[in-house]
């Protein structure tokens, strides 16, 4: 009864600890909860960047 990492996270219905893209349900939250799209992204991305540094 030894399950894989992987196979224990999928069937928990968790995402992996690394996560390398946006799931469809990520996108549709940040653009129903956050108002986001394209445009607003980049240029929130760039503000983030330039806070940070």
């Amino acid at each position: 009864m030894s399950s894989s990492y992987e196979e224990v996270m999928e069937s928990k219905n968790f995402l992996p600890f690394h996560l390398d893209h946006l799931t469809p349900r990520m996108i549709q939250i940040a653009q129903e909860e956050l108002n986001e799209n394209e445009n607003t992204r980049s240029s929130s991305i760039e503000q983030l960047k330039k806070l940070i540094i």
